[in-house]
């Protein structure tokens, strides 16, 4: 199980649920998988994962960025999500 293929698979099933025409759909999205990516441990699956949420969607990496890092470094650090869940889990 490759954890960037599940995220694909996670992105493109919350856009054919959550309607990507409206502000407030996309911000849902974009809210919901910014909250998965803030859980990685690792740095590198991390900045891929934002790069390509933030192609898919338009969003500037430093707007992703900047909300990504307001989640807890330690939660990071356990591969937690803040729910409990283990974020490869979650994926």
């Amino acid at each position: 199980d490759n954890p960037v293929e599940m995220f694909e698979f996670l992105m493109t099933s919350l856009s054919r649920r959550i309607d990507t025409t409206t502000t407030n759909g996309r911000t849902r999205i974009i809210e919901e998988l910014a909250s998965r990516i803030a859980v990685i441990p690792n740095d590198v699956k991390r900045e891929v994962l934002l790069q390509r949420v933030s192609a898919k969607f338009s969003i500037p990496e430093k707007v992703l960025r900047g909300r990504i890092d307001k989640k807890p470094a330690v939660i990071r650090s356990y591969g937690m999500s803040p729910n409990g869940y283990s974020s490869l889990r979650s994926l």
